[in-house]
């Protein structure tokens, strides 16, 4: 009998054991099916979030809302969400009427920053009615805007004003609301129907403001001292002062020179030293030389010439000086040989590398070179002769007025017109003038000069310049003075020169009275 009991027990092991294998893999089964479900919830609540993120960051702006020609809505739409946007549903609520609400199915894709234009088929909007415009996204959010057809204005609207109107639809507010500041001057909608000067006006609710400010305490800088008064004089305009004594004082010695220098070649004219000890009018006056803008370097110098050397008699020569004298230049051909050469200097110090020379050849042709100080100028005049006299006349000359920087040419002419007895030119720094003309008033026909001789004044702010010509017809010397505008004071000064051929008549101005002597024999 014990023998029948051992296989007893070994069947209960082999069953337990199996009871618990069970056990641990119904156990195990439902650790998978719980992981697995968990996995699942964060895997849809991650899904979720990121809709919500997605949903939150779109944006769509609506840039423009306005309606064709056919009265069918038409949207310009921007995405400035991060996502592209997918617009499912346009929404249409009429505020104005029923409130109808009418939804359509569209399928609107727009992409991050892209700007789209979208026309409806099928969305009429009438005027007269108030809608709003609503756009619904697979993510489920809804933008809006309001609109009433034939008013339409966005950040993109460029506003035509046309003579007859504001807007090409004739819409003209018929009233108006200042909500700050005042109306001014205008009435609608008259002022605002046509571009015609008439405006509506309203002024600025903005004023000017002030805020008084009144130092609690002073602190004095250096040594200066504390006179009188306090801070509290300091509020109010009312003649009560804080004083102060200053610790600088400026101090005057009068000083009088016992004696003067003249430089360079300036030379006394009038007066001494101890004419400087007071402002009485009485002054010591120096007379001044022009140089190269120092009262040290040497002065400038120029000369112009004829000579047969280099391209012949037909190309003035000319040399400058400052300092040492350069090698002999030639200006242009004068187109015939040369018989005189006229300088002059500039008197402006702004130009005063500027100087003028004129030519007369045997063919009576007058030459203007004109340096600029880079450059030479030539401008050719009109004849003073048809046939060139044996004679050594020179029926020209040039000078600068003294404060303007114009230049003057006077020459004879060939004229028959007994009011164009002389001609002139004037250079205004830039360009000749055309040919103008001086009348002889002692004679009524024409007359011949055969030698004019120009002279500058040299008083400061003075312009005039003086003449001094003899007339080769009636064998007598006149003078008259150019005032800066025109010829005044023409004088006879001897009615028989001893010769009509040769320079027997000088003019000079007295350099402090600005007084014209001019002689002739």
């Amino acid at each position: 009998m014990p023998t029948a009991g051992r296989p007893r027990r070994g069947q209960g092991s082999i069953i337990g054991a199996a009871f618990i294998l069970l056990i641990l893999l119904t156990s195990y089964a439902l650790f998978l099916v719980n992981t697995r479900s968990q996995t699942a919830y964060q895997s849809i609540l991650s899904e979720m979030r990121q809709l919500d993120l997605e949903s939150s960051q779109e944006e769509i702006e609506f840039r423009k809302v306005t309606t064709t020609a056919a009265d069918r809505l038409q949207l310009i739409l921007r995405n400035n969400g991060p996502r592209t946007a997918h617009v499912i549903y346009i929404g249409v609520f009429n505020r104005t009427a029923t409130e109808t609400q009418t939804y359509c199915d569209v399928d609107i894709y727009i992409d991050p920053s892209e700007t789209l234009t979208y026309t409806s088929p099928s969305i009429a909007l009438p005027e007269g009615s108030e809608y709003v415009i609503q756009l619904v996204t697979e993510a489920g959010n809804a933008f809006s805007t309001e609109f009433r057809p034939g008013s339409e204005v966005s950040t993109d609207t460029v506003i035509t004003i046309t003579a007859g109107g504001l807007w090409a639809r004739d819409r003209y507010p018929a009233g108006y609301s200042v909500e700050a500041g005042s109306h001014l001057l205008g009435t609608v909608p008259g002022s605002v129907q046509a571009v015609d000067g008439d405006y509506f006006v309203v002024g600025s609710a903005l004023g000017t403001y002030t805020t008084s400010y009144y130092p609690a305490a002073y602190t004095l800088l250096g040594s200066t001292t504390h006179i009188s008064g306090s801070v509290s004089d300091l509020t109010t305009d009312d003649g009560a002062y804080m004083l102060f004594q200053s610790y600088g004082a400026n101090t005057s010695t009068p000083y009088h020179p016992s004696g003067a220098s003249p430089l360079g070649s300036t030379r006394l004219v009038s007066g001494g030293a101890s004419d400087l000890a007071a402002d009485d009018g009485i002054y010591l006056t120096l007379r001044g030389y022009i140089s190269a803008a120092s009262s040290t370097s040497p002065s400038r110098a120029f000369i112009g010439y004829r000579s047969n050397t280099g391209s012949g008699t037909r190309y003035p020569k000319y040399r400058s000086f400052n300092g040492s004298w350069t090698a002999q230049a030639e200006l242009a051909d004068a187109g015939s040989p040369v018989r005189h050469v006229r300088v002059a200097y500039c008197t402006k110090m702004d130009r005063l590398n500027e100087r003028i020379v004129v030519t007369l050849s045997n063919d009576g042709r007058l030459d203007a070179y004109v340096w600029n100080g880079t450059a030479w100028s030539h401008t050719g005049f009109g004849k003073v002769w048809n046939t060139a006299p044996s004679s050594a006349d020179r029926p020209y000359d040039v000078a600068y007025e003294g404060t303007s920087g114009r230049a003057l040419v006077v020459y004879a002419n060939t004229e028959t017109d007994g009011a164009r007895d002389l001609s002139y030119r004037v250079w205004n720094g830039t360009a000749w003038s055309g040919e103008l003309y001086i009348d002889d008033p002692g004679h009524a026909s024409h007359v011949r000069y055969r030698w004019v001789a120009l002279e500058t004044n040299p008083v400061a702010s003075s312009n005039e310049i003086g003449m001094v010509a003899i007339d080769g017809t009636n064998n007598d010397a006149n003078a008259a003075v150019w005032n800066g505008s025109g010829w005044t004071d023409w004088q006879q000064i001897t009615g028989s020169v001893s010769t009509d051929t040769r320079e027997c008549a000088a003019l000079a101005y007295e350099y402090t009275t600005g007084n014209l002597i001019a002689v002739a024999g």
